[in-house]
């Protein structure tokens, strides 16, 4: 078993010489969101590992486009789906997943009924229509016609989703019409991969791992007129207007909901996240 993390000894050892200083009161919330929930011991490599997360991201400004973002830490179910910037003090509602679907590498969905609620309304919560953003990690190179995670109307009109087709073997990305879809060829993707739209007229699909540098692996600059869903965003899964469809049986370890972000942001995403699963232990492209 992991050794629980105990704020008044890594202080007292730490304070004086640790390149991180004391740890963030946010992670510190963070911690106390997911006991307040029923989580079990958070360890000190965790607790080490989000406090320098957390102050890579606000050290450069990328904090204050997050809208919800959950970094699945592996040591306990409540503790992996309780995010460490949202909406609210909660750990994601949770339809379905056991302990037993959660490992160093992630969270697995069964591809038919595990999926998670974020509470999180593209409608509600991001600022206007021409701002918006999805991104994902994942280490499972697995093939299937699934939604990794979104909303959408039913008619098309109102999309946020990221989606991979194993059939034509392409990830799609809609944001905010099915007129903005991008569609890239992408056997089984696994790494890093972001959705962004910063103006009207101008999304990108990033990817990156480390076999393969950050990249717009394409790009749409073409202006749109689509509007945000009005729906709950859904992860391992999409809302599709308010009911849950394609299960995906990914095992994912990062997911975040967020306004548009810029390739030079997206890229420092990146490798925060990277270098967050690294320090975690698992849920990392070597």
């Amino acid at each position: 078993m992991l050794p629980t993390f105990n704020k008044r000894n890594y202080d007292r050892r730490n304070n004086s010489h640790s390149p991180f200083g004391s740890i963030d009161p946010a992670v510190i919330k963070w911690r106390k969101n997911a006991k307040s929930a029923g989580a079990e011991a958070i360890s000190n490599k965790t607790m080490l590992a989000m406090d320098e997360f957390y102050k890579g991201l606000k050290r450069t400004g990328i904090y204050y486009k997050m809208i919800s973002l959950n970094c699945y830490v592996p040591d306990n179910l409540i503790a992996s789906i309780t995010p460490l910037i949202h909406i609210d003090n909660r750990p994601y509602d949770n339809v379905a997943f056991i302990a037993s679907d959660l490992n160093l590498d992630g969270l697995k969905g069964d591809g038919t009924s595990k999926y998670l609620k974020t509470r999180v309304n593209p409608t509600l919560h991001l600022k206007n229509n021409a701002s918006g953003g999805l991104t994902m990690y994942s280490v499972q190179p697995l093939s299937e016609n699934a939604y990794s995670m979104g909303s959408q109307d039913s008619a098309g009109t109102q999309v946020m989703i990221l989606y991979y087709v194993f059939s034509t073997n392409v990830t799609i990305v809609d944001l905010f019409d099915i007129s903005s879809r991008l569609s890239i060829a992408n056997l089984g993707y696994t790494g890093y991969i972001s959705a962004n739209r910063v103006t009207a007229s101008k999304m990108d699909l990033y990817m990156a791992s480390p076999i393969k540098p950050h990249v717009s692996a394409i790009r749409d600059l073409t202006a749109k007129t689509g509007v945000r869903p009005n729906f709950e965003t859904y992860v391992h899964v999409a809302n599709t207007g308010g009911s849950a469809s394609s299960w995906s049986s990914r095992r994912y370890s990062f997911s975040a909901i967020h306004e548009g972000l810029t390739e030079d942001e997206s890229r420092k995403f990146y490798h925060f996240i990277h270098n967050l699963r690294r320090r975690l232990g698992g849920g990392y492209i070597v």
